[in-house]
């Protein structure tokens, strides 16, 4: 099988236990489920189309240009005022990772491209479906209160699951695919951290049932500006 054809029908595949959760787990709020699910796969489907054409660079442009803004937003109108060399912080440390997923997006092959977007996808998915189904330890209730060790643990597997499926496991990459599901689980925290330090819910509210570009990126964006500094890194050693 095509590897990229692979990797898109794993990920095809996950959201049919997503569907079948939110059908079947009948809430009050089912609707706004439902139209959070629908705007994520448009979303899961416009990335990996861009990565297709080879055009993920477009995507990484508005990313990081909105997530500035989430950022200058959420420290302006917050709950909680932020110390200027905290904010400061913040943003040096957002430009470093945003600069690193431009890179990534314009420098680094669609092939690992199409792995790595869908690697995140499927930890991300996992991790939330496993969290439901049977997580119980909070590992980090002060960032994240429904992060689970047992959703984090399972996303990670499937996770590395999928880039073998795809890219198979004679490959030079082993130990970067390795790392994928700790390091987007790091730069969720990192934006729940920010979100806890001004104190808001959510960045924005453009994407609907979801926490803004930032909460649904930011686990891509850490992990693309990684990955590409450890391949150059790997260049220059």
């Amino acid at each position: 099988m095509i590897p990229n054809v692979a990797m898109l029908l794993v990920v095809a595949v996950l959201f049919i236990p997503g569907a079948l959760l939110i059908h079947f787990r009948k809430k009050p709020d089912q609707a706004t489920r439902w139209k959070k699910y629908i705007v994520y796969f448009l979303l899961v489907a416009v990335i990996f189309y861009l990565i297709a054409i080879n055009k993920l660079i477009i995507a990484a442009v508005i990313i990081g240009i909105k997530g500035f803004d989430e950022l200058r937003v959420a420290a302006a109108k917050g709950e909680r005022k932020l110390k200027w060399y905290v904010q400061a912080i913040s943003v040096i440390f957002y430009g470093i990772i945003a600069a690193g997923f431009l890179f990534f997006s314009a420098k680094t092959g669609t092939h690992e491209q199409w792995i790595v977007y869908g690697a995140v996808v499927v930890f991300d998915g996992i991790s939330q479906l496993a969290g439901q189904w049977f997580g119980k330890t909070h590992f980090v209730p002060g960032i994240s209160p429904n992060k689970t060790l047992e959703g984090f643990l399972t996303g990670w597997v499937f996770a590395l699951g999928a880039c073998f499926i795809s890219a198979g496991f004679d490959t030079p990459h082993l130990w970067m695919y390795i790392s994928i599901g700790p390091v987007a689980l790091a730069g969720d925290l990192l934006a729940s951290k920010y979100k806890r330090l001004c104190g808001i819910k959510d960045y924005d509210t453009l994407l609907p049932g979801h926490g803004g570009v930032l909460d649904r990126f930011d686990g891509l964006m850490l992990v693309g500006a990684c990955w590409y500094v450890t391949e150059v890194l790997m260049l220059v050693l």
